[in-house]
């Protein structure tokens, strides 16, 4: 049937070039008309004005010629169209008599009268004309169909182009990443077996006809699941010298692929993301003046060296992005190498950087040889097998705060320190967040420990940075529960030098051969990480603020947790139920007139309830009582605009951009206590500083005004409450709201969820957790030293 359709639609030509310009002018007026033209200035609001109708010019001549007619031209162009045509039907019949009528008229056996035959083919004829008429009818349905899919057309029009050319915004699609049962080795098949069933046009779309250097379904190398990205697909791919067409076409056929493989198994893949490995072969057999200058220098050093017996030969090129080298694969005598080794290096280079030369013994199966090499790259990792063990301890001082120090194969790893540390023996200080509780005594122990290297996020590092500078700022300011600053400037700009800022999902951090430190998001704070603690008998995780679900701000923790032996976690520490503000309380206040106190810290809970503000659609004025809370907010957008690796855990950083926006920042302190001290309503989000506190409790704490405390500030607050003679009993019993954004997951749960795991050894945790057995953990006691393993 296909066949005989081709057949019927000959002639027909859709012009590929004509729909490649419409695409792309919808595309270019689309994003034109999405900008806002009277904020420009005149030259780029002119410049953007021309291009504009350029493109709508582009768009109504491309129109008329979307479709062209050739006689005796013969393609599959038409065939889909033409099989919704309604009467297919018929004009198969049709198609189909005429062919009886043909045979009957053609029989050599039978001889037919002059009246039969004539009868024949006068309905042959009348046949004949009739298919004619339904060929004009499907032709005028291949066009209505080609300009309904590519010019949203219901039918050619007849009118004269509009001045206006309105195009509507692409709906993009959303995927929802989530972990699947299947394994990478199972997503890898699943892509595979789609890719063969299409190869054949996937590799004419990749090298436009042109004989394939490599067939797609080789270049799948392996698959590995990213949080908070999907499933990454790393493929070999083509040259830096066919770069710009041959990656853009295999780019299209991952498209295609990631189309199929979410609709049918519900799991997104997405290619790598830049090229780890470029497959040079081409370059190698395409060109004979390659072959001619190898072969040239083989023989004159065959000759100076007296080698005329020996054989050498390259089999494949290939550029490894991943570590920056040139591998030339081979056969032969190895002392030949020589010989073209000059040669190469002069390719190997890029402007004036130059790349290191591989040569690497050529095994039969190159593929293989590039999978293997370039797991045992990303995997591996060098480490010393001599004498490992784990110690860990919980350091508590007399006011309660507590540290983690994990002594790893003779590393001493310091983890999240809230106390100065006694001693000056620490190799790694660990910040996985920049809370206030973490951050405070980071400078402090630096300096007492000055081999000691401080490993972090560059979100939470910045962050840190603007409260250390801030504290320096404001010997006075005393944050309740703390005391002041006790370090110096000279202090802070060293650790620029000793700061490791850690990506996640990286290799990590090799320390001396003995330990590697690999972060990952931990869904719960902007920057805060969960940490990979390695040697080579053992891999442990610290999860900290620690949460798999998505909380509107960030995604959450996506980890395979069963690949752990240990699970480090405070249990006690990061014990907080989720309690979301009131937003419906908050606009029944705002609504009857009233002021709204929300105390907050300035990472974690900020930039959560910013964004639920945001989204309630709250159209009160949102003050800001602390321009450190701006300050933050900003640079931490600026790192997001600006690609930092940690910005892909956000949900929606659009979102976040426009809700920090909205805030006011007061940063003259009259113009804030004028607004603070009229009764103008408003949302007011302040620190949880002494002076701000004891300020609200003076003037505002009088049942009217809702007063919201972080749930870890409560007990400092109720103890301020407790003292102030300005507040009634009643009021102190009931005049704040507890709220808090900072989900953590339970490590029972996480225990529930990986228990069957061979590899998951312990739980190491501050006390015995209910629903894990006790042959299960490992519970810490204050200041004294556990080993592990």
């Amino acid at each position: 049937m296909k066949e005989i359709i081709k057949n019927l639609t000959s002639g027909i030509r859709i012009n590929t070039e004509s729909i490649e310009k419409i695409k792309k002018s919808k595309k270019t007026i689309t994003y034109l008309n999405s900008l806002d033209f009277n904020g420009m200035p005149d030259e780029i609001k002119e410049m953007n004005q021309s291009l504009l109708e350029s493109a709508k010019k582009v768009l109504e001549e491309s129109k008329e010629n979307i479709l062209s007619y050739e006689d005796g031209y013969l393609s599959d162009d038409c065939v889909d169209y033409a099989s919704g045509y309604d009467g297919i039907g018929e004009v198969l019949c049709l198609n189909k008599d005429i062919g009886c009528l043909n045979d009957i008229l053609n029989l050599k056996e039978t001889e037919l009268t002059d009246n039969v035959k004539k009868e024949i083919e006068e309905l042959k004829e009348a046949k004949g004309k009739q298919l004619e008429n339904f060929k004009i009818k499907l032709r005028a349905h291949v066009e209505k169909a080609v300009r309904k899919e590519f010019l949203n057309e219901s039918e050619k029009s007849d009118e004269s182009v509009k001045n206006t050319v309105e195009v509507k915004m692409p709906v993009q699609r959303e995927y929802t990443i989530r972990k699947t049962g299947k394994s990478p080795q199972e997503i890898k098949e699943v892509i595979q077996d789609y890719i063969r069933i299409n190869e054949t046009i996937f590799n004419k779309i990749i090298f436009e006809s042109k004989p394939a250097t490599l067939s797609i379904s080789e270049r799948i190398l392996d698959v590995y699941f990213k949080p908070g990205t999907g499933y990454i697909a790393n493929f070999i791919s083509e040259p830096d010298t066919n770069y710009g067409k041959f990656y853009k076409n295999l780019l299209k056929v991952f498209n295609e692929i990631k189309e199929y493989v979410y609709d049918n198994f519900d799991i997104v893949v997405i290619p790598e993301d830049g090229k780890a490995i470029s497959y040079l072969n081409s370059f190698y057999q395409n060109y004979i003046f390659v072959r001619e200058k190898i072969d040239t220098a083989l023989t004159q050093y065959k000759l100076q060296n007296s080698l005329l017996n020996e054989n050498f030969s390259v089999k494949y090129l290939i550029f490894e992005k991943i570590t920056g080298k040139y591998l030339i694969f081979c056969n032969g005598n190895r002392e030949l190498s020589k010989a073209v080794e000059p040669y190469f290096q002069n390719q190997a280079k890029l402007g004036t950087m130059s790349f290191d030369i591989e040569f690497v013994e050529y095994e039969g199966d190159i593929r293989k040889m590039i999978a293997d090499r370039l797991d045992k790259i990303r995997n591996h990792i060098e480490l010393s097998e001599a004498g490992n063990y784990m110690k860990i301890t919980k350091l508590k001082n007399g006011n309660g705060r507590c540290s983690t120090l994990a002594d790893v194969t003779g590393v001493k790893i310091l983890i999240d320190p809230e106390a100065e540390y006694d001693g000056n023996d620490i190799d790694i200080v660990v910040m996985s967040n920049a809370r206030d509780n973490h951050v405070k005594v980071i400078p402090q122990i630096m300096n007492s420990n000055p081999g000691a290297k401080l490993f972090t996020s560059d979100i939470s590092f910045k962050i840190a940075r603007i409260k250390w500078m801030k504290e320096l700022n404001n010997p006075n300011l005393v944050i309740a529960g703390s005391d002041s600053a006790d370090f110096t400037r000279r202090d802070i700009d060293n650790l620029n030098e000793r700061v490791i800022r850690i990506t996640p999902m990286g290799k990590g951090y090799n320390f001396k051969g003995l330990v590697n430190i690999k972060f990952f998001s931990s869904g719960s704070i902007p920057g805060s990480s969960i940490v990979e603690i390695r040697d080579a008998s053992q891999k442990t995780i610290y999860l900290s603020n620690f949460t798999t679900d998505n909380t509107g701000l960030l995604k959450g923790a996506d980890n395979d947790l069963s690949e752990y032996n240990y699970v480090l976690s405070s249990a006690k520490k990061y014990d907080q139920e989720f309690i979301p503000l009131p937003m419906d309380l908050i606009r029944e206040k705002l609504k009857d007139n009233r002021q709204v106190f929300i105390f907050s810290d300035s990472v974690g809970n900020l930039q959560h309830l910013t964004v639920e503000l945001y989204t309630a659609g709250i159209d009160r004025q949102v003050v800001s009582g602390e321009t450190t809370f701006g300050i933050i907010n900003k640079e931490l957008a600026k790192l997001l605009n600006f690609g930092s690796s940690w910005g892909d855990n956000f949900e929606d950083k659009e979102t976040f951009f426009k809700s920090i926006s909205k805030i006011e920042p007061l940063a003259d302190e009259y113009e804030f206590y004028k607004k603070f001290s009229t009764n103008e309503p408003g949302v007011f989000i302040l620190p949880f500083e002494k002076m701000e506190v004891e300020m609200v409790l003076k003037n505002k704490m009088n049942g009217e005004n809702p007063v919201f405390i972080p749930s870890d500030f409560e007990e400092d607050f109720l103890k301020m409450l407790e003292k102030d003679v300005f507040v009634s009993d009643e009021n102190k019993a009931g005049g704040h709201i507890v709220y808090n954004y900072l989900r953590n997951t339970p490590v029972s749960e996480v225990f529930e969820k990986f228990k069957d795991s061979k590899i998951l050894k312990k739980i190491i945790s501050d006390y015995q957790i209910e629903g894990i057995p006790a042959a299960k953990t490992v519970v810490l006691e204050d200041n004294i030293e556990k080993t592990v393993c």
